[in-house]
């Protein structure tokens, strides 16, 4: 018998591994565990997370983009992505209406796009509005350390944030009965130097500081050193007693170590393929992705659509 009958899943858009305040981690059942993200993009991200699919596998690579693969929020009688009424994310999920937590009846599953930790950070709040259109230009108007102080405030407003949602689950008897989880889509780049250049942003190129984020199971005791988000659509259903019910590219981490995984930046060019380094205790590109990302990040995608390079084409026709 499953003790979880709801699930919780709070994104915290571009979050990087090794930010997450102390309490946080001090306060979860679980370590955090070094994730692979499955894009730089927060479309394709979503859509993996919920689909438990890699980017090559479902049919969302831009923001516009429908979701034709089965997702979690439809395997519960009471679900919802909740993000501003003018959500790509959202649109992509083709949802109606937009109910916020104190909302949902049992059993549920609800999930948020959390935009503290997205430029400009720190920001946005729970109601917020759309920060798509925000410009890259955000970077040039603080120093690198401002950057980092003004990313690590976000981190600790996007805390409070979810913090705000346990009190309320502990208040209304609901939390012993829902699984509590914390994630990011991708990471954010404050300034590293990337192939001998200074990068900002989650866009390009490919990254250690993007790809890798931080999960949390929150209220249930797990102890891995490595997943894929991927993994969490699976995981989370295996543990409420719903396995059976989607097909995923994700496994129950309880039971199985992934040890490899897809995370392809914005422009998708390429298939960029990671690998576990048990050297290095972190997710890092084999040697062919490695040139690729080289590569895409020297030549404007515009060139390689001229002569024919573009993504493998997959039918997603109903």
């Amino acid at each position: 018998m499953s003790e979880f009958k709801n699930v919780f899943i709070f994104v915290s858009d571009a979050l990087r591994y090794g930010y997450l305040p102390d309490e946080l981690i001090e306060s979860s059942s679980s370590n955090v565990i070094r994730t692979l993200a499955p894009s730089h993009h927060s479309a394709k991200s979503f859509a993996s997370i919920l689909s438990g699919l890699e980017v090559s596998n479902h049919s969302v690579n831009h923001f516009g983009d429908r979701l034709k693969q089965d997702n979690i929020l439809e395997m519960f009688e009471h679900s919802n992505l909740w993000d501003n009424e003018k959500s790509s994310i959202r649109y992509m999920l083709d949802l109606q209406e937009n109910p916020d937590l104190d909302e949902m009846e049992e059993p549920f599953v609800w999930v948020e796009r959390a935009l503290e930790t997205h430029i400009p950070y720190g920001k946005p709040g729970h109601d917020h509005e759309s920060v798509e259109d925000v410009q890259e230009d955000y970077f040039s108007n603080y120093t690198d350390q401002d950057l980092k102080e003004n990313y690590r405030e976000a981190v600790d407003t996007s805390f409070q944030h979810f913090k705000k949602h346990l009190e309320y689950l502990k208040e209304e008897g609901l939390y012993e009965d829902t699984l509590i989880i914390f994630t990011a889509d991708h990471g954010d780049a404050l300034g590293e130097r990337v192939f001998r250049r200074k990068r900002y942003g989650h866009n390009a190129p490919a990254t250690k500081i993007v790809a890798e984020v931080p999960t949390i199971f929150y209220n249930y005791e797990l102890q891995v050193d490595r997943m894929r988000s991927v993994d969490i659509v699976p995981t989370a259903l295996n543990l409420i007693g719903k396995e059976w019910m989607m097909e995923t590219d994700g496994v129950d981490i309880r039971r199985e170590k992934p040890d490899r995984g897809e995370c392809p930046t914005a422009p998708y060019i390429f298939y960029l393929e990671w690998e576990w380094s048990k050297s290095k205790e972190k997710w890092t590109m084999d040697k062919k992705s490695l040139a690729k990302a080289l590569i895409e990040d020297h030549v404007p995608e515009k060139v390689f659509n001229k002569v024919g390079l573009e993504k493998k084409s997959i039918d997603f026709s109903d």
